[in-house]
């Protein structure tokens, strides 16, 4: 993406993002009070050119878990289309302000830096991720990065969640 440091100004610097989600989202079971909480990663690389003096600012850090079901009726006959057989759920939203960006110099126009992005689900009723011959259950992390001079960054992921049980407690027999 082009970052400007105004609409008619000329381009100071290209900028890349990558979201980076864990392999896994883990929801707690054994009725611990426990929520789902991951971190997810997102980082940035700007390759400025040599005119330009500033690094990129984010403006704003917003995201969502969408839960997307799919289903049918048949087996066979019946595909899922997005016009009658899909529904999606917009379960948590989020926002974050970032007040500075510490970026290192990879190269002598070259930066980098990441962002951790700590994402909690304690209010709704999450299930996992499940698939079978009617039905679908996935999700998707949607994150949108608004930086000065550049149009909003849309990043998606896909999320997988899991159950993770709680750790076995061996009981202790010493006295």
């Amino acid at each position: 993406m082009d970052i400007r440091k105004g609409r008619l100004k000329p381009i100071s610097g290209q900028l890349t993002a990558t979201l980076i989600a864990p392999a896994y989202f883990n929801l707690p079971i054994n009725g611990s009070d426990e929520y789902m909480r991951e971190t997810t990663r997102i980082d940035l690389r700007y390759e400025k050119h040599e005119l330009s003096e500033h690094l990129p600012r984010i403006e704003s850090l917003r995201g969502r878990i969408i839960a997307t079901t799919l289903f049918t009726k048949s087996f066979y006959h019946d595909l899922p289309t997005q016009q009658k057989h899909f529904s999606d759920d917009i379960i948590v939203t989020f926002f974050h302000s970032v007040a500075s960006l510490q970026w290192t110099s990879e190269k002598p126009n070259c930066f980098l830096v990441t962002l951790l992005l700590p994402i909690k689900c304690s209010d709704q009723l999450i299930i996992p991720t499940f698939h079978s011959c009617l039905m679908s259950r996935v999700y998707a992390l949607e994150v949108r990065l608004k930086l000065h001079g550049a149009p909003s960054l849309k990043l998606i992921a896909p999320m997988q969640i899991q159950f993770k049980e709680d750790e076995p407690v061996l009981p202790s027999y010493t006295g």
